[in-house]
């Protein structure tokens, strides 16, 4: 718990004589301006202790984190992204943390990973007129697909009655987002196995 100047000065008039105190009129400023510096060194430590927390580092601090992880800041990144790009470390080849991963950078909707070996599946009752099922013509060894739903915010309110024609609160857009498939891009890059090749899918709808 960091304490203020005045907290301080309390404080440090407990932990000498009492005879000090005497003349307090000559000692105070001495013993305020040791109080003001003692403040002062314990917003420093504090900062220096959130300096080794991702969540909270400051920018250039949270660049080190990046560069010592070798996860490096993309063009424009802001530190929300940024911070969850050096935070998460896993087996590179663990598919349910890696779809964990790319969700959270997801504005609609969820990620699954599909690989090209398990691309035909038969028309059982689980895939029949399945619209999520993915079917690859040309299938190829050691690659898999990365499908999302498609990336455009959701306006902030329907076009009812109360809303109708109103375009400050009829806010979205029909466009994906192009930020989110670069970061996906730079996880599943950085972070799947090596050896092989991946793919992303966008969801037209």
């Amino acid at each position: 718990m960091q304490l203020t100047k005045a907290q301080w000065y309390a404080k440090i008039k407990t932990m000498v004589p009492s005879w000090v105190w005497a003349k307090e009129a000559y000692v105070q400023a001495y013993f305020q301006a040791l109080a003001q510096a003692v403040a002062e060194s314990q917003v420093m430590v504090q900062d220096h202790v959130d300096d080794t927390r991702i969540l909270v580092a400051n920018l250039g601090v949270l660049d080190t984190h990046g560069g010592e992880r070798r996860v490096d800041r993309l063009t424009e990144e802001i530190d929300a992204d940024y911070r969850l790009r050096v935070q998460n470390l896993f087996n590179q080849s663990n598919v349910p943390d890696l779809i964990l991963f790319i969700n959270k950078v997801l504005v609609a909707g969820t990620a699954r990973i599909q690989e090209d070996f398990d691309s035909t599946p038969f028309l059982d009752r689980e895939y029949f007129c399945n619209r999520a099922a993915l079917f690859l013509s040309l299938p190829a060894t050691n690659t898999f697909s990365v499908v999302v739903d498609k990336q455009t915010h959701a306006p902030f309110s329907y076009c009812d009655r109360e809303y109708f024609a109103d375009r400050e609160d009829f806010i979205g857009t029909a466009e994906s987002l192009d930020r989110v498939f670069t970061l996906i891009l730079k996880i599943v890059g950085d972070n799947k196995a090596l050896g092989t090749m991946y793919r992303i899918i966008e969801l037209l709808e």
